[in-house]
This record gives structure tokens, C-alpha cells and sequence, in this order.
């Protein structure tokens, strides 16, 4: 249970200190909506990041259009100017065209440069998203991942000279027994409770049920609760048999 709001805690749930209870498979708190993004609302936040991604393009077409208009109407292209190097009379360039829309239409070039640069960037945000899902985690669940993989690719050594140098003296078997090492006067039971394994391979997702499933879970969460906590478990049996193999 939660040790927070003291409530029974499902798998994959997290406890917000900002909303003040436990959210089922939370992703992230997230400050646009002010609101934790979990199992109930994930599928409605993808659809407010697509409407926002679509809203930003729509405005980064009509604002491209009223500047290229605006633009026409004042014959631009054909435009001259006065080199103050040469003191003769060019035709405008791109860069020289650009400059004066800039000076000249501040207003819409700065809302046209924000709707480009943010519609880039829901974009990837709807993308990465996306590719979570596809991957069966989420945003919290994937940076406990990285912790994993940072401890399997850099600290297994560490961890396994640390087993060694505690089992080459008393304090450490009594810290940290391996198996191969229990003290043959304390029970057998208890000694069990004090054994640091670190398997040799990864963990395996017992999440990710594959890329068409894990949409489902995410779209219709509650056609799938029932009957989760159990194909979870043969899941990772079945994983982890597959794993050994």
C-alpha cells in the first residue's frame, strides 16, 4: 500500500505529492494541465498534444500565407535598395527581404517564428509519446530504466567487487550473506531474507505486451483490467524461463 494516503497501491502507481493521491500507471505531473497524466486521462493528453500540434501548424500556415501576401502586395521580390559599400542600387536578396518583413512586421513574424518552434516541438513531444507507449512504459517508468541499464552497463563491476570484498571478511557476511556463504548458526530462514542477488541478465519488461496491445491498454485502459494482475504474473514467469534459457 501507499505509506502516503494509506490506500492499497496497484502496480505501475505512483503517489503526487502535488495532487495528493495515488495516480494508476502514472506518466507525469504535468504543469499545462496542472493535473498527474495517468491510466485514465493518458489517451485524452495525446489528444491534447495532436489538437495542439495541429492547431500550431494551421496557425503557422495562415500566418505564412498573410506574410506572403503581404509581401505580394508590395511587390517586394522586385524591390531595390541603396548599397551603402558601393553607394549603387541592387536588387533585394532573401536576407534583405527577411530583414525588413522583421523590422516592418514584428508582430506576425514573432508569432509565426513561436507557432514554427513550438509545432516542432509538439511534435517530437507527441512523438516521443507515442514511441513510450509502443515500448510498454511510461515517462516514470522509463527514467527507472535508465537507472537499470546505468547499473548494468556501468556498475556491475562495482556491485561485484563490493560482493567480493564482503565476503572475504566477517562484517560482510553478516551484512550481506551470499548464499554460498550462510552462517550455518543462524536459521536458514532468516538468513534468506538478507541475500543480495544481481542477476546477470537485464530485467525484462513484463509490460510490454507488444506494439497493437499496448496501444489498446492505453486507449481502452478499463476493456483490460481485469484479469491484468494475472497475465502479469505468467508473463514474467514465462519471461524470465526464457531469459534463463
Amino acid at each position: 500500500g501507499c505509506r502516503t494516503c494509506k490506500t492499497p497501491k496497484c502496480a505501475r502507481s505512483k503517489h503526487c505529492n502535488l495532487c495528493g493521491h495515488c495516480v494508476a500507471r502514472f506518466d507525469h505531473h504535468c504543469p499545462w494541465i496542472n493535473i498527474c497524466v495517468g491510466e485514465d486521462n493518458y489517451r485524452y493528453f495525446l489528444l491534447f498534444l495532436f489538437l495542439t500540434m495541429v492547431l500550431l501548424m494551421y496557425a503557422t500556415f495562415l500566418l505564412g500565407l498573410l506574410l506572403f501576401s503581404e509581401m505580394n502586395r508590395l511587390n517586394i521580390w522586385k524591390a531595390t535598395y541603396r548599397n551603402p559599400a558601393t553607394g549603387s542600387r541592387e536588387t533585394a536578396g532573401l536576407f534583405v527581404i527577411l530583414q525588413y518583413m522583421f523590422f516592418h512586421y514584428v508582430d506576425l513574424c514573432g508569432l509565426l517564428l513561436l507557432s514554427v518552434v513550438m509545432g516542432v516541438v509538439m511534435f517530437f513531444f507527441l512523438g516521443y509519446h507515442l514511441y513510450l507507449i509502443a515500448r510498454g512504459t511510461t515517462t516514470n517508468e522509463t527514467a527507472k530504466w535508465g537507472e537499470i541499464n546505468y547499473v548494468y552497463g556501468n556498475k556491475k563491476k562495482c556491485i561485484e567487487n563490493c560482493k567480493k570484498w564482503m565476503a572475504k571478511n566477517d562484517l560482510g557476511r553478516e551484512i550481506c550473506p551470499t548464499k554460498d556463504l550462510l552462517n550455518p548458526e543462524k536459521a536458514p530462514a532468516f538468513q534468506e531474507r538478507l541475500v543480495i542477488e544481481f542477476p546477470d541478465k537485464r530485467p525484462p519488461n513484463i509490460y510490454n505486451y507488444g506494439i497493437r496491445m499496448n496501444f489498446s491498454k492505453v486507449f481502452f485502459p478499463h476493456e483490460h483490467q481485469q484479469g491484468d494482475a494475472m497475465d502479469r504474473v505468467v508473463r514474467a514467469q514465462h519471461l524470465s524461463k526464457k531469459k534463463n534459457k
